[in-house]
C-alpha cells in the first residue's frame, strides 16, 4: 500500500470522525441536554486558552457533586433547614445555567418550588431527579470532549476525571494517545495520522501495545 493510499484512508477516517462529532453535538441540543449558553461558552475559548470549556465544565462537575452531597445530608436531618436547601439549589441552578446544562437547571426549578412548600418528601424526589439529570449530562459532556479530542487527533486533557488512562503506542512508538478505555474502543478510532521523519503512516483497527504513562 503506497503513501498516497494511506493518506486517502486517513483523510476518510478523519472526515468520518468529524461528522460523528457534529452529529453527536447536535443530538445534545436536540435532546435538551444543552442550550445556547453552551455555545456562548465555547465562543469564549481561543488559542490562548484552548481548554477553557473543559476547565469550566470540570468546575461545574466538582461543585455539583459537592452540592448534591450537602443537599442529601441536609434533607436527611430530622429538622430540615429549608433556607439552606433553597440556597444550595439556587446555587446549583445558577451553575448549571452558566454552562447550558438545561435539564439540570429545569430540575432545580421544580426543586425550589417544593422547598418553598417545605415538602421534604418531594424535595428528596427532586434531589434524585437532579442527580439523575446531572449524571446524564456529565456522561454526555465527557463523551463530547473525548470525541472532540479524537477528531482533532490529540490527547485528552490531564485534568479530565477519567477512570482509566493508558498510553497506546504504535510499533514505531511515535503515536501517543491518552484515552478513556471504558468508553472509546480502538474500533472507533478508525484512522490516525502519524508523522515520523516526513513519512505518513496509517493506524487502522489494529491492536496497540498498552503501557502505563510515565
Amino acid at each position: 500500500m503506497n503513501v498516497e493510499k494511506l493518506g486517502s484512508d486517513a483523510m476518510d477516517g478523519v472526515s468520518q470522525l468529524q461528522k460523528q462529532l457534529v452529529d453527536y453535538t447536535a443530538s445534545l441540543f436536540d435532546e435538551a441536554f444543552l442550550d445556547e449558553q453552551f455555545n456562548q461558552l465555547q465562543q469564549l475559548q481561543d488559542e490562548n486558552n484552548p481548554d477553557f470549556v473543559v476547565e469550566v465544565v470540570s468546575l461545574f462537575f466538582q461543585d455539583t457533586e459537592r452540592l448534591v452531597n450537602e443537599l442529601a445530608k441536609a434533607l436527611d436531618q430530622q429538622c430540615v433547614d429549608y433556607k439552606f436547601v433553597d440556597k444550595s439549589v439556587h446555587q446549583l441552578k445558577g451553575s448549571s445555567s452558566s454552562i447550558g446544562a438545561q435539564r439540570v437547571q429545569r430540575a432545580c426549578i421544580s426543586f425550589r418550588n417544593f422547598c418553598d412548600e417545605q415538602n421534604v418528601e418531594w424535595c428528596i424526589k427532586c434531589l434524585q431527579q437532579v442527580k439523575h439529570e446531572y449524571l446524564l449530562v456529565k456522561n454526555k459532556l465527557e463523551n463530547l470532549f473525548e470525541r472532540q479530542v479524537v477528531a482533532a487527533g490529540g490527547s485528552l486533557p490531564s485534568f479530565l476525571s477519567l477512570e482509566s488512562r493508558r498510553w497506546a503506542n504504535t510499533a514505531s512508538g511515535v503515536l501517543s494517545v491518552s484515552c478513556n478505555l471504558s468508553s472509546i474502543s480502538w474500533k472507533e478510532l478508525t484512522c490516525f495520522w502519524v508523522l515520523k521523519e516526513s513519512v505518513l503512516c496509517s493506524v487502522s483497527d489494529r491492536k496497540l501495545p498498552l503501557q502505563p504513562k510515565g
